[in-house]
């Protein structure tokens, strides 16, 4: 059962693995959900899962793919999926660079860096880093508030992308 608006998860049967434990608590989506066991394993307690969990997040945030065993294929590939939305790069501005830019991120397979650092008074400085197997590019603004840095540093990282 699937209810998106849960904001409490009762589990009335012990958990059988970690990733169970992990999928019954996601199904509390809501902020202040609760989730609740009313039974536990003997060998294999909530505090055992939720150290599993822990461990699962650790690995997956670490984890960095490999560009695979054909390098020529990678950079072909990557080749094609910029030069196909290469289009994205028209016409930015500061009320669509957000927007241009993360379907230009998402069209090309690639995460951008962000690296936000405020300044004194209304001196907000961002920087984004675009990196593909291709190139590195960067872009970074200024501005008086967080949202208005970032929007022109991703003009100027669009501007170097095209």
């Amino acid at each position: 059962m699937d209810i998106p608006e849960a904001n409490c998860v009762i589990y009335f049967d012990p958990m059988n693995t970690a990733v169970s434990y992990v999928q019954g608590r996601g199904r509390a989506r809501q902020a202040n959900s609760s989730f609740v066991m009313l039974d536990q394993r003997h060998d294999r307690p909530a505090a055992l899962l939720a150290q599993q969990e822990e461990e699962q997040h650790r690995i997956a945030s670490t984890f960095v793919p490999e560009k695979g065993s054909n390098p020529v294929a990678a950079i072909t590939a990557q080749q094609n999926r910029e030069r196909g939305c290469a289009a994205v790069l028209d016409g930015v501005n500061d009320i669509t660079a957000l927007a241009k830019l993360n379907l230009y991120c998402k069209k090309t397979k690639v995460l951008c860096d962000e690296i936000y650092t405020p300044g004194p008074g209304d001196c907000h400085t961002f920087a984004l880093t675009y990196s593909s197997v291709l190139r590195t590019v960067r872009g970074s603004g200024t501005g008086s508030t967080k949202k208005e840095a970032k929007k022109r540093a991703a003009v100027a990282l669009l501007h170097n992308l095209a």
